[in-house]
C-alpha cells in the first residue's frame, strides 16, 4: 500500500495540505492508497470529475467523494480545517481544547470546533483484536469533580480503571521496565463484575496481571490469568510507610499513567464533564499507546478518519470554555 508521507513538521503540512485540493488529494491517498475503489461495486476501473472533486465509477456510475460514507461525510467546515485540526492532535503530546482550535483556525464558534475534536476522538477507541498481552499492571483510581466551571472532572467524581503493559528492555547493556500499551475506562464503580470485565475486553488470557489487594480483582485466576496480588496495606504496616505511597514502588507503569493522565486532563482542558470523559481517554490512549510513533500520529488519525463508517453523533451539548 502506498501511504502518503505523514508530516512531522508545520512546514511538511502545508506543502502536502495547503490548499483545499491539495487536502482533497491527500485524503484520497489514505482512503485509497492503491488506487479508487468503488464503495458500490468494488471495481477499480474510475475516471475523475473536472467539474467537481468527485471519482466515477466507470461500471456502475456512481459518483463518489473523498468524504462520503466516513467520518467526514456531508461536513460543511474546510477540509483543510480538518486536516490541521488532525495534525495539531497528532503533533501536540498536550492536544488542543476547542478554544485553541478555534482562535488558530477562526471557525466561526467554540460549538463547531468542540464538535469537531469529538468526531476525532470518536474514532481513536483500540481495537479488540489486540489485547494487552505479557506482564500488565492494573488498578482504578478516582478523577475528582471541581474545575474551573461547576461539576467538572479534573482530577473523585467518576472512577477511572486503566491496564498497561510492562516490558522489559534492554539497552546499552542495561535492563529496565518499561511501558507499553495501554487501555482506560470510565466505569460505573470498583466492583468485581465490573473490573473483572474490564480485564477480559482488553487484557489478553494467560497474560500476567500485577494489581494491589482490592477484592475486586480477587476472581481473575478463575478466569485463566496468572495473577500476582501486592497487599500494600499488610507491607504498610511492616515498614511503618504509607500505602498510597508504596503504590508506586510495586505498580509503577499504571500510576505514573494515572499521575499524567491527571496532569494532562487540568493542564488542556482545565477538567472535562463527565459525560464526555471517555472520549478523552481515548485519546490519550491512544496517544499514549504509540507515543514512540508520534511523527506518523497525524496519518493514523487521517486513516481512521477515512476509514470509519460515518455515524451521526447526535445529542452532542459542548462543554463551556475554560
Amino acid at each position: 500500500m502506498a501511504y502518503p508521507p505523514s508530516p512531522a513538521t508545520f512546514r511538511g503540512f502545508v506543502s502536502q495540505c495547503g490548499s483545499e485540493a491539495e487536502c482533497i488529494e491527500y485524503l484520497a491517498r489514505w482512503r485509497w492508497p492503491d488506487g479508487f475503489v468503488c464503495p458500490r461495486c468494488g471495481s477499480l476501473r474510475h475516471c475523475r470529475r473536472h467539474s467537481r472533486p468527485l471519482w466515477e465509477c466507470l461500471d456502475c456510475g456512481r459518483q463518489t467523494s473523498v468524504t462520503a460514507g466516513t467520518a467526514l461525510h456531508r461536513t460543511k467546515v474546510p477540509l483543510q480545517v480538518w486536516a490541521y485540526a488532525m495534525w495539531l492532535l497528532g503533533r501536540r503530546k498536550k492536544s488542543i481544547s476547542a478554544l485553541q482550535l478555534q482562535r488558530e483556525t477562526g471557525i466561526g464558534s467554540y460549538r463547531t470546533a468542540w464538535a469537531l475534536l469529538h468526531k476525532v476522538r470518536k474514532v481513536l477507541s483500540e481495537n479488540d483484536d489486540f489485547p494487552l498481552t505479557d506482564q500488565v499492571e492494573a488498578d482504578e483510581t478516582m478523577l475528582t469533580r471541581g474545575g474551573a466551571r461547576g461539576r467538572r472532572v479534573g482530577s473523585g467524581g467518576a472512577v477511572v480503571v486503566a491496564a498497561v503493559e510492562r516490558r522489559e528492555v534492554n539497552q546499552r547493556g542495561r535492563s529496565y521496565l518499561a511501558a507499553g500499551a495501554a487501555r482506560v475506562r470510565a466505569v460505573p464503580d470498583a466492583a468485581a463484575p465490573t473490573l473483572l470485565g474490564f480485564i477480559m475486553d482488553n487484557v489478553a488470557e494467560g497474560a500476567h496481571l500485577i494489581t494491589d489487594g482490592w477484592y475486586g480483582y480477587r476472581m481473575l485466576y478463575e478466569h485463566g490469568y496468572d495473577h500476582d496480588i501486592h497487599q500494600l496495606q499488610g507491607i504498610a504496616k511492616r515498614v511503618g510507610g504509607d500505602r498510597k505511597k508504596l503504590a508506586p514502588l510495586f505498580l509503577p507503569k499504571v500510576h505514573l499513567f494515572f499521575s499524567n493522565l491527571k496532569t494532562w486532563l487540568r493542564g488542556t482542558f482545565h477538567g472535562v464533564s463527565p459525560r464526555y470523559l471517555q472520549a478523552y481517554l481515548n485519546e490519550y490512549t491512544y496517544r499514549f499507546s504509540r507515543r514512540h510513533r508520534d511523527d506518523q500520529l497525524f496519518g493514523f488519525i487521517v486513516r481512521r478518519m477515512v476509514n470509519a463508517v460515518w455515524t451521526p453523533i447526535s445529542g452532542l451539548a459542548p462543554e463551556p470554555c475554560a
